[in-house]
This record gives structure tokens, sequence and C-alpha cells, in this order.
């Protein structure tokens, strides 16, 4: 919900933060955004393909904000036995944030 611009620019400043520690964000506004707007598809195709690449990750920021599909991913992540942090707990510059995604990244670049 709300205007999908200002739910980008949100996104992509926490992903900032996060690639600023040295992981690998992923973002699904972003993914999806081009390729909506070239070939529409139904949000059925996007929240499978959503959580699909949820099943990749090594853990879920989510952003504050009503979305039925974030709360899936929530859902999903916590399945799965996956990390969670919420914005409301902070800005993701938590202790144990950074420590986590700073394990992340270690174990990409090995």
């Amino acid at each position: 919900k709300g205007w999908l611009p200002e739910n980008i620019r949100r996104a992509v400043a926490r992903a900032r933060i996060i690639h600023a520690h040295g992981a690998l964000p992923f973002i699904p506004h972003t993914h999806g955004t081009l390729w909506e707007f070239i070939d529409p598809q139904s949000y059925d195709f996007w929240m499978k393909l959503s959580l699909n690449m949820v099943r990749r990750c090594d853990g879920l920021y989510r952003l504050e904000g009503e979305s039925e599909g974030a709360d899936m991913e929530v859902a999903l992540a916590h399945t799965l036995g996956m990390p969670v942090w919420f914005e409301h707990q902070g800005d993701g510059e938590g202790s144990s944030f950074k420590e986590w995604i700073q394990e992340c990244a270690r174990r990409v670049e090995s």
C-alpha cells in the first residue's frame, strides 16, 4: 500500500544500510517495477516470485507499513527459521543486526 515511488525510496534507503555493512540486499520493489511496466503480471505472480526469493535469502528486514505481501514474506521467513528484523525495532543499525549482516558478508566472500 502507499505510493510506489515512496515505498521504493524507503526500501532503497534501508538497503544502503545493509549494503554498507557488507551484505547483498534484495529489494522486491526494484526487481519487479520495470518488468511490471513492460509486461504487467498478476499480484499472485509477483508474490510467488517474491516468496521464492525469500527462500534464497539469509534474513529479512521488514519495513513499517501495511502490506499483505510483506506479511506473507515474514510468515515464510519465520517458518524457515530465518531471522527477521523490523523497522520499528530500530533503523537497521543495532549491533545484532550489524553482526548478522557482517557474518553473511563473510560467508559470501568465502
